[in-house]
């Protein structure tokens, strides 16, 4: 008893006091026994440490929580967390440097024309041109209403040939007539007479179509074998402007020279506008 005196005496004095006070209150009960056990045994002849312990103490009260512990070591990374909500999208940032020029484009399509610039003064008066090719003889008054042709062909017409040429004009009143093409064009609307003459050359016989728009309106062919023998044919037709007459070889051999050319005429009866 004298020791737990002490004791008490010593915690009272402590800052720990209610540490201390806690202690002895749990060793209490222990001592308490061992001395009533110590009593006992000097009395009775034999006791059993299995049976002689004293009932057990109340739970004490907790301690005081210790200071904390220091910083612990790094723990292993977690795993990826999830995309997060894109953000609303940020203020326009400063211009950045200028960079390196470009290669040169396509040229592109020319622009429109721009307005008339004023009026300036007049430039010098340039240099004569070159003399032009002489014209074909423009028509008079009295032949503005007028057409007639004759053309002559003064070689021969191969069978390869199909719509008929011819190599000088007799006349062209209106210029109405291409040599060059064979063909005839109405200017004046009307009613028009056309012909053509030319010597047979056997064999093979020959065959040859007047046309108009390409429709046959006259043909002149030979089935004898006569040698030599002049041949032709014609006919009067109503023109309007814009029809077209020429002549066709039918794939035959056809005579022509300057002793006994091949001739295609054709002319205007009246007029009909």
């Amino acid at each position: 008893m004298l020791n737990l005196r002490i004791r008490m005496n010593h915690y009272l004095t402590s800052r720990s006091f209610l540490v201390g006070l806690i202690s002895v209150l749990i060793s209490l009960p222990i001592n308490l026994a061992t001395t009533t056990a110590t009593s006992e045994q000097e009395t009775a002849p034999y006791s059993c440490n299995m049976c002689c312990h004293g009932p057990s103490g109340q739970p004490g009260i907790s301690g005081v929580p210790g200071t904390p512990g220091g910083l612990g070591p790094p723990g292993a990374p977690g795993s990826k967390g999830d995309r997060g909500i894109r953000g609303a999208r940020g203020q326009k940032g400063e211009p950045g440097n200028e960079g390196l020029k470009g290669d040169k484009g396509s040229e592109g399509f020319p622009g429109k024309q721009g307005p008339l610039g004023p009026t300036g003064p007049l430039g010098a008066k340039g240099n004569n041109g070159s003399q032009g090719e002489k014209g074909e003889p423009g028509l008079k008054a009295s032949q503005s209403r007028k057409s007639a042709f004759t053309a002559l062909r003064t070689t021969h017409v191969q069978t390869t040939e199909w719509v008929i040429s011819f190599t000088s004009m007799e006349i062209n009143i209106g210029n109405d007539f291409d040599k060059n093409t064979g063909k005839f064009t109405c200017r004046i609307s009307g009613v028009y007479f056309f012909m053509f003459s030319f010597m047979s050359f056997a064999p093979p016989q020959p065959y040859v179509k007047l046309k108009l728009n390409g429709r046959v309106i006259t043909t002149a062919h030979r089935n004898e074998p006569n040698p030599n023998d002049q041949i032709g044919s014609g006919a009067t037709v109503q023109l309007n402007v814009g029809d077209q007459v020429w002549l066709t070889n039918e794939k035959r051999r056809l005579y022509g020279n300057s002793n006994h050319p091949f001739t295609f005429t054709g002319f205007m009866i009246y007029d009909m506008d």
